[in-house]
């Protein structure tokens, strides 16, 4: 049975908040998402180079900044014909430029994006299973996402856009 953890993350992927930035990201985080899965807690990460925080096991395909192109990372239950291109972007510097097999666009390995919600961060936080409450959207819970004013505080606590990620863990 599949595991659901959420996460929220700046938007830059270079972005460090300070540590009363952080603090504060954090306790709202956990009054919006009280009491994760008792097989978890919360995740609080710092990293000094941006990371891919991902949708785990839902990964399938990145999105070229160049042409939009969408580069599947699976076929047919298999791996797809980008899946040995992406391997070799991601050992390379986060701030590196690589040229995308799709148009040939020379792009930073940070401005791709993803068909489900990833991105690259220096922060995370987030939770296993996290409880539903009233900061959540109603639709599709209990792996929704959160309601545009709670969105909107976390982006004026962290100084910066937020992304929305459910990771799924099998």
């Amino acid at each position: 049975m599949a595991e659901h953890a959420f996460y929220l993350v700046p938007s830059d992927p270079f972005y460090l908040p300070d540590d009363e930035r952080n603090a504060e990201f954090f306790a709202f985080f956990k009054e919006v998402s009280p009491l994760p899965n008792a097989n978890g807690g919360y995740d609080f990460e710092k990293y000094d180079d941006p990371v891919l925080v991902d949708s785990g096991d839902a990964f399938e395909a990145v999105i070229c900044p160049g042409c939009c192109a969408r580069l599947e990372m699976l076929g047919d239950g298999e791996w797809g014909e980008h899946y040995d291109w992406w391997q070799s972007v991601m050992e390379q510097p986060r701030n590196s430029t690589v040229k995308a097999p799709c148009c040939g666009t020379e792009t930073r390995v940070v401005d791709f994006k993803f068909d489900s919600p990833g991105a690259f961060a220096r922060f995370a936080v987030g939770a296993l299973e996290p409880s539903d409450s009233d900061y959540w959207e109603d639709e599709d819970r209990p792996y929704g996402l959160l309601k545009p004013e709670t969105l909107a505080r976390f982006e004026e606590i962290l100084g910066c856009g937020v992304v929305q990620i459910w990771q799924v863990r099998t």
